[in-house]
This record gives C-alpha cells, structure tokens and sequence, in this order.
C-alpha cells in the first residue's frame, strides 16, 4: 500500500537545550509521507512566551511580532518549495525538501 502524500509543517522549542537566560532554540520539523526532518532557526525565545499548541510567540511585543513573523515567512518558503516539488512530478524526500530549503544544490533528473 502506497503512504499518502501527507505532509505537515510544525514549530516547536527544544526545552532540554535553554540557555542560562531562559530561552530555547525554536526548531521547525518537517514531515513528509512519515518521515520526518527537524532543523534549528537559529532563533530563541523564552519558553514561557512560547504557544505550544498553535508553534508561535506569544503576545504582541515587538519580539513575538519578529519571530511570528519570521515562522509565517518559513512556513510560506517551505510550502512554495513543497509545491514546485511536487508540480515537477519527481520523485522526492522530506530530505529533499530540506535541503532545498537550506539552499543545497539537488539534481532531480
């Protein structure tokens, strides 16, 4: 039985790596047909201003607008790869899609 095409998107904090002021690395994970890819943003925030269940910042200071925003431009690029991925009709991991993201060169003959 062939996997469906599933595929999703999540943010989250990786709480077992805080900083001595508080905050957590944010990472993105990726899944695609049940495989899964995780990566750092190279950005932090303190956990208790951290929304577990919607991946996102909480509040409306100017740091949580920075980094919400930062997560919805992510989010727009990986599903603008996803898409042009797909549109191909080649065949690809959830690997592929993170080294596109990253800016790896990947040949799809």
């Amino acid at each position: 039985m062939e996997k469906l095409n599933t595929f999703s998107i999540i943010f989250y904090l990786k709480k077992n790596r805080v900083s001595k002021s508080g905050e957590a690395p944010i990472y993105m994970r990726i899944t695609y047909r049940g495989k899964q890819v995780a990566l750092s943003l190279n950005r932090s925030i303190k956990i208790d201003a951290w929304n577990t269940d919607n991946g996102a910042a909480i509040g409306n200071g100017k740091r949580s607008r920075e980094i919400n925003h930062y997560l919805q431009s992510t989010l727009s690029i990986i599903y603008q790869h996803y898409k042009i991925l797909r549109e191909n009709d080649q065949s690809f991991t959830v690997h592929d899609i993170k080294d596109v993201f990253l800016g790896v060169p990947k040949c799809f003959c």
